[in-house]
């Protein structure tokens, strides 16, 4: 059973190193409709390197109040979950989760 768990965690390894090659997304929920994808990114930019922040929005333009932030490492992803999830942000606490 040793052997079983050791190659488990080679595994998740593997995924995160291909993961961390690409970027890693960190979805958001409960945003302001007025919350835009700079404001996005600016939000989020305290807990890493921002490589893409998009706002999910109507045909009129305002935010349908979700959207993603993709960060270079699985590191700075985690990092924003641990800072932003629970936050306040225009009296909306926002949901964070990769």
């Amino acid at each position: 059973s040793k052997e079983s768990k050791e190659s488990k965690d080679e595994s998740k390894v593997k995924v995160a190193g291909d993961a961390a090659s690409q970027s890693v997304r960190v979805n958001v929920k409960n945003l302001s409709p007025s919350c835009g994808a700079d404001d996005l990114r600016a939000l989020f930019e305290d807990s890493g390197a921002v490589t893409q922040a998009q706002v999910k929005t109507n045909p009129d333009g305002s935010g349908k109040g979700m959207g993603f932030v993709c960060y270079a490492t699985q590191a700075e992803a985690e990092k924003a979950v641990t800072d932003m999830n629970g936050k306040v942000v225009e009296e909306r606490a926002l949901s964070v989760k990769i």
